[in-house]
């Protein structure tokens, strides 16, 4: 994104263009590390999904972001069909979609609270499974994507017609609404999920739209 932005930004002025256009090559640089990092230290072969590292041990919970560096189109076409094995299985995917933190995690749980932060040891939430269907519709997985979109828009319904409102996530074990009573925000997302599903487009994939006008982007 930082080196789009550099690389219309030198197309915008004269004085400063070619700064703005060694700052793209140095983002593009960059971001091409960054894409090899996370495909060497944090997926892991043997699990088959994206880990976290602090300074002292590897963090192999599995948990949603399991999945995030699909929908950067950082993961190779192997590690995208082992996630998607993983993402689908019953400790992650719920009747109302993808939990926050497995269910065989021995933190998970459903409790109803923000203290100070909202929890994410096992509800669902529609922003992460957004950026997961998303993700693995960018891989051909469009069926899974558009199959597990409407178990999250049918919970919002069900919480609309039921509770009047929305909350900002949800127990995966029955769909019931948690927290934050009248959430909107990310939920707003499910309005054209399945719609952008089925046609293979992605709202948020970055693109340039340098010297073009009117260009959509799909996958």
């Amino acid at each position: 994104a930082y080196g789009l932005f550099n690389k219309r930004w030198a197309e915008e002025t004269e004085e400063d263009r070619d700064k703005y256009q060694k700052e793209y090559v140095r983002a593009k640089q960059m971001a091409e590390k960054i894409k090899v990092a996370v495909n060497q230290w944090l997926f892991d072969d043997s699990l088959g999904y994206y880990i976290a590292f602090n300074r002292t041990e590897r963090v192999t919970n599995r948990v949603d972001v399991m999945g995030f560096p699909m929908w950067a189109n950082i993961s190779s076409g192997i590690q995208a069909h082992k996630l998607r094995v993983e993402i689908l299985k019953s400790d992650m995917l719920s009747p109302f979609g993808i939990r926050s933190t497995s269910a065989l995690d021995p933190r998970y749980n459903n409790i109803n609270e923000i203290k100070p932060y909202s929890n994410w040891e096992g509800p669902v939430w529609v922003n992460a499974n957004a950026v997961l269907t998303y993700g693995l519709s960018k891989y051909g997985y469009r069926k899974d994507a558009i199959d597990i979109a409407k178990r999250v828009v049918q919970t919002l319904a069900n919480d609309a017609e039921n509770q009047g409102t929305w909350h900002e996530g949800y127990d995966s074990e029955n769909g019931k609404g948690l927290a934050a009573n009248g959430f909107l925000s990310w939920n707003t997302l499910a309005a054209t999920l399945e719609k952008n599903l089925i046609k293979g487009h992605d709202p948020f994939q970055l693109q340039d739209h340098s010297n073009q006008e009117n260009v959509g982007h799909t996958f």
